[in-house]
């Protein structure tokens, strides 16, 4: 319902991104992109 009633706009509005994962490799990986993102 959230995702259908907005519309991204980049550099406006964007939704969050997360992961759930107990791998400490997938979870540096994810940080690092955030980092650079």
């Amino acid at each position: 319902l959230l995702y259908d009633s907005f519309n991204e706009v980049e550099g406006v509005f964007q939704f969050a991104t997360a992961i759930t994962s107990s791998d400490l490799e997938e979870i540096q990986k994810f940080l690092g992109s955030a980092v650079n993102n």
